[in-house]
Protein backbone atom coordinates (compact mmCIF):
# COMPACT_ATOMS: atom_id res chain seq x y z
CA UNK A 1 0.00 0.00 0.00
CA UNK A 2 1.11 3.56 -1.11
CA UNK A 3 2.11 6.16 1.92
CA UNK A 4 -0.10 9.24 1.59
CA UNK A 5 1.03 12.32 0.26
CA UNK A 6 1.08 14.36 3.48
CA UNK A 7 3.39 11.32 5.29
CA UNK A 8 0.36 10.25 7.17
CA UNK A 9 -0.86 7.11 7.71
CA UNK A 10 -4.08 7.83 5.88
CA UNK A 11 -6.63 6.53 8.30
CA UNK A 12 -7.21 9.28 9.86
CA UNK A 13 -7.66 11.26 6.59
CA UNK A 14 -10.38 9.12 5.88
CA UNK A 15 -12.21 9.72 9.13
CA UNK A 16 -12.10 13.34 9.06
CA UNK A 17 -12.59 13.55 5.04
CA UNK A 18 -15.99 11.59 6.06
CA UNK A 19 -16.86 14.07 8.86
CA UNK A 20 -16.57 16.94 7.02
CA UNK A 21 -17.90 16.02 3.54
CA UNK A 22 -20.93 14.77 5.78
CA UNK A 23 -21.36 17.74 7.64
CA UNK A 24 -20.58 16.16 11.35
CA UNK A 25 -18.20 16.87 13.68
CA UNK A 26 -16.86 13.74 15.77
CA UNK A 27 -15.33 14.93 19.02
CA UNK A 28 -14.55 11.91 20.88
CA UNK A 29 -14.03 13.45 24.65
CA UNK A 30 -17.97 14.51 23.75
CA UNK A 31 -18.34 10.61 23.08
CA UNK A 32 -16.92 9.38 26.35
CA UNK A 33 -19.11 11.85 27.99
CA UNK A 34 -22.44 10.33 26.75
CA UNK A 35 -22.11 7.00 26.70
CA UNK A 36 -20.44 7.07 30.38
CA UNK A 37 -16.90 6.35 29.28
CA UNK A 38 -17.84 3.18 27.05
CA UNK A 39 -18.84 4.71 23.58
CA UNK A 40 -17.25 1.48 21.42
CA UNK A 41 -19.67 -1.24 23.84
CA UNK A 42 -19.42 -4.40 21.97
CA UNK A 43 -22.01 -7.33 22.96
CA UNK A 44 -21.60 -10.47 22.01
CA UNK A 45 -24.87 -12.39 23.55
CA UNK A 46 -27.52 -13.36 21.68
CA UNK A 47 -30.55 -13.21 24.59
CA UNK A 48 -30.79 -10.70 27.85
CA UNK A 49 -32.44 -11.28 31.46
CA UNK A 50 -36.05 -9.83 30.29
CA UNK A 51 -35.93 -11.20 26.43
CA UNK A 52 -34.37 -15.00 27.06
CA UNK A 53 -37.96 -16.50 27.31
CA UNK A 54 -39.58 -15.03 24.24
CA UNK A 55 -36.37 -15.19 21.55
CA UNK A 56 -35.57 -18.84 23.04
CA UNK A 57 -39.32 -19.66 22.53
CA UNK A 58 -39.14 -17.92 19.30
CA UNK A 59 -36.15 -19.69 18.26
CA UNK A 60 -37.09 -22.87 19.13
CA UNK A 61 -40.87 -22.74 17.18
CA UNK A 62 -39.10 -21.69 14.24
CA UNK A 63 -38.84 -25.07 13.20
CA UNK A 64 -42.24 -26.74 12.32
CA UNK A 65 -40.85 -30.15 13.53
CA UNK A 66 -40.68 -28.53 17.21
CA UNK A 67 -44.26 -27.05 16.80
CA UNK A 68 -45.56 -30.35 15.83
CA UNK A 69 -43.81 -32.13 18.71
CA UNK A 70 -45.57 -29.40 21.21
CA UNK A 71 -49.05 -29.87 19.54
CA UNK A 72 -48.58 -33.75 20.06
CA UNK A 73 -47.73 -33.09 23.40
CA UNK A 74 -50.36 -30.52 24.10
CA UNK A 75 -52.87 -33.43 22.81
CA UNK A 76 -51.60 -35.70 25.05
CA UNK A 77 -52.07 -33.97 28.10
CA UNK A 78 -55.95 -33.34 27.41
CA UNK A 79 -58.36 -35.53 29.01
CA UNK A 80 -60.19 -37.10 25.65
CA UNK A 81 -56.38 -38.17 24.37
CA UNK A 82 -56.27 -42.25 24.99
CA UNK A 83 -54.45 -43.74 28.12
CA UNK A 84 -52.42 -46.64 28.35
Amino acid sequence: MAAPADGGDGFGERVLGWAAASGRQCNPQELDKKNRGQPNRISTTRFSLPTWLPKSLFVQFHRVANVYFLFISILVLLQFSPMM
